[in-house]
């Protein structure tokens, strides 16, 4: 007795180190135009604020994100995200990031401020207790494709794929219902200075990118360069997880089964996949064909309008 008593007192747990504590930004200006108003959500985003963006006609929520200047890893993201998302802002097309307002110093830290967007994927997944129709699927694949087929055609790889960083409209606004891409720190360019593909390079190890280990693809997990194929794959991945919530089937199932990823679902998602493994490193998509795929599963199950294709009309909603 008298030696496990010893034994229990070596064991005694160390204190922990207590956080650093950073001062709060709110009440700050930033560029005399972005009032720092409060928390996004101090649990779990402590460095995530709203503010008010006041110009000449109007005042405006925005979303405002910081990082401390310490980090000089953070900082370079920072500033190569507003970089990325100005980039975009001046591409042809229907803009499909939130609008980049500002980005510099504030306190210890380094800030972006952005448009305010309405909820995420993840949020409108959640509201319906972890469980989509194949119907909203296919929607929701279909945009995706889109989406990345944006990124893609102005030479960017996402690298991004989470449920958290697509986010529709807000509610009550003509774009509810358009989907759209943040936290773009991970996007590169596919094409090199001379305009040609990159070079496909490998690492000794799994990919240290954004997308969630659960999402990556293949090529992601074996340490290869990713590029437009990759993005695509992890779609997929993405979507049988929202069916099902089974990452672990995921993990375990991506070198063996198709099948097994995609049960009970249509035949079309396991196409998809199947048909987006194919592609080779600097082959561009087909993604007319690819979308095509989805817009089959809602012809297949029918629909009487576009407000039929999503599960959560009941708490987000365009104009009356």
């Amino acid at each position: 007795m008298a030696r496990s008593k010893s034994r229990s007192r070596s064991r005694s747990k160390k204190p922990r180190a207590e956080k650093p504590t950073y001062p709060t930004a709110i009440g700050e200006l930033l560029d005399g135009r972005f009032l720092v108003e409060r928390y996004f959500n101090s649990e779990l985003l402590p460095n995530y604020y709203l503010g008010t963006y006041h110009d000449s006609d109007r005042t405006r929520w925005i979303f405002i994100k910081m990082k401390h200047n310490q980090d000089s890893n953070d900082v370079d993201m920072i500033r190569w995200e507003y970089k990325i998302y100005k980039s975009l802002e001046t591409s042809a097309g229907m803009l499909r990031v939130p609008r980049a307002y500002y980005s510099g110093s504030v306190l210890v830290y380094e800030a972006l401020a952005m448009e305010l967007l309405g909820p995420s994927l993840l949020d409108m997944w959640t509201k319906c207790k972890q469980r989509l129709s194949i119907r909203a699927l296919a929607q929701i694949g279909y945009q995706l494709i889109c989406l990345m087929k944006y990124f893609h055609d102005r030479e960017f790889v996402y690298q991004n794929i989470n449920p958290e960083h697509f986010l529709y409209g807000v509610s009550g606004l003509d774009k509810w219902m358009w989907m759209y891409a943040i936290d773009l720190k991970w996007c590169k360019t596919f094409i090199d200075e001379k305009k040609a593909h990159i070079t496909m390079e490998t690492a000794s190890g799994p990919l240290h990118i954004g997308t969630h280990i659960r999402y990556m693809s293949i090529n992601a997990h074996r340490g290869v360069e990713q590029s437009r194929r990759d993005d695509l794959e992890s779609i997929g991945y993405l979507l049988a997880y929202l069916f099902r919530e089974c990452h672990e089937r995921i993990a375990v199932c991506k070198e063996k089964s198709l099948s097994t990823i995609c049960q009970n679902m249509l035949p079309e998602f396991q196409q998809y996949l199947t048909d987006v493994r194919k592609l080779s490193f600097d082959e561009k998509p087909n993604y007319q064909n690819l979308g095509e795929l989805f817009l089959n599963v809602q012809r297949f199950i029918g629909f009487e309008s576009k407000l039929d294709l999503y599960d959560w009309n009941g708490f987000h909603q365009p104009k009356n």
